[in-house]
């Protein structure tokens, strides 16, 4: 089963059990690596690092009141003192979801407690790494609460699976009363009939693109390597016309997003073949036949295997904004895919929220699919917006989202709130 998320989401309805509270400090230095809060998995080293960060983001949290440098022992006193246990609550129920990966599954993550919240009324928890991941490059990541903030100690419940179809939850939540649910432990399926993805993310699509609004600096470094390229595209097409000439206002920007490295590995263990440079060509081709000057953008991870892949005849330009030593590097990236007017996707969170975050057309690697219905471009093609199977979605599925979700298969329009304006004022 292919996984759309790399992280499990943990639902409690709090039990009424009397414990001896072990307290875990949050982190105060780089050197801090305490349990509850630093996983081995996040290493730098493993397959998918989603990295320790400092608590330099604790400044703009509700912990940041107090300094953890001069009083850490008054400071966990306070947070002892506040944070939840299971005797605390009776009927109210928390949800974690704990993220796996980087910045697209901990977006991925966030955004399936805002809609957990919003269909269910469950109080929705990330972990304070994946708080500080998102907070670093967007300005709204606090409607989510932080688990290290609000619960005392989450080992402390005993928690039953769950991982059921988002439309049975409705029918059974009363039979979880009283007892922590660890729900899809494996991940949220990406094939809608599975977990239903698409149901439970598009209803909450608006509250969501409001709390991915990217900080100033994300978006003005975009735009302007933005504008470099479109320039020099431009620069060189009024060379060789003799005529008219063209501006940047004609153009269109394609974005194209090449993921491999450690995706590549990702692919083999679901059983999905890589991407080959016939897709990506195809995809151009495709934006080269119906945009009268498409200006093609490349994010990749892979810069090498771009240059050598993408043919000149294309003008390809890279974003140049690939660094693993980079914090910026990712969120960059993604900016400027936002603030393209077409995408050409690879599979992934990344280019998921990408496609979320513009709202512009997109080509997708089953559209070359021989079962795929008309062409790229069609409206069915373009829906559901929160769809990242590596299959075509069946009649019959189609059928039922327009029964249970019609916003599901209806077009959304360009989002705004990442571009300029007080939305981006830091």
């Amino acid at each position: 089963m292919k996984s759309l998320f790399l992280s499990s989401l943990l639902i409690t309805h709090v039990r009424q059990d009397d414990f001896h509270q072990e307290f875990r400090p949050l982190p105060r230095s780089m050197s801090d690596k305490i349990e509850g809060v630093w996983s081995p998995e996040y290493d730098e080293e493993s397959l998918y690092p989603l990295m320790f960060r400092s608590p330099e983001s604790l400044t703009r949290s509700r912990l940041g009141s107090c300094d953890w440098e001069l009083y850490p022992h008054y400071c966990r006193l306070r947070h002892f003192a506040s944070c939840l246990r299971p005797g605390d609550l009776n009927v109210t129920t928390i949800g974690y979801l704990r993220a796996g990966g980087r910045l697209g599954n901990a977006m991925s993550t966030y955004a399936a407690m805002i809609a957990v919240r919003e269909r269910f009324g469950i109080r929705g928890l990330v972990d304070l790494t994946t708080f500080q991941v998102l907070d670093h490059v967007f300005l709204a990541v606090r409607e989510v609460g932080v688990l290290e903030e609000e619960v005392c100690d989450a080992d402390k419940f005993e928690w039953a699976e769950w991982d059921g179809h988002v439309t049975e939850f409705e029918e059974v939540r009363d039979l979880y009363k009283g007892k922590a649910v660890y729900t899809y432990p494996m991940g949220i399926a990406s094939e809608e009939y599975v977990h239903g993805g698409a149901q439970l993310f598009t209803p909450s699509l608006q509250r969501i693109r409001k709390s991915f609004r990217f900080r100033q600096r994300f978006v003005r470094r975009a735009t302007v390597r933005l504008s470099e390229i479109v320039a020099e595209y431009v620069r060189k097409v009024n060379k060789r016309k003799k005529s008219v000439k063209i501006t940047a206002d004609d153009c269109d920007l394609v974005g194209v997003h090449i993921r491999r490295t450690d995706h590549l590995e990702f692919e083999k263990l679901n059983g999905a073949t890589p991407l080959s440079k016939r897709y990506f060509t195809q995809a151009m081709q495709t934006y080269s036949d119906s945009v009268r000057h498409p200006v093609f953008v490349v994010v990749t991870d892979d810069p090498e295997w771009a240059r050598d892949n993408i043919p000149a005849s294309f003008r390809p330009q890279l974003t140049g904004f690939y660094d693993v030593k980079d914090r910026d590097s990712a969120g960059l990236d993604l900016a400027v895919l936002s603030l393209c007017n077409h995408l050409v996707l690879s599979r992934g969170t990344f280019g998921l929220w990408a496609s979320v975050l513009s709202g512009k057309t997109r080509i997708l690697p089953k559209h070359f699919h021989p079962q795929m219905k008309g062409k790229p471009f069609d409206m069915r093609n373009q829906v559901p917006i929160f769809d990242l199977s590596h299959h075509w979605m069946s009649e019959e599925i189609r059928a039922s989202l327009r029964e249970l979700c019609p916003e599901c298969l209806t077009n959304h329009p360009t989002n705004n709130t990442v571009r300029g304006g007080t939305l981006l004022v830091e």
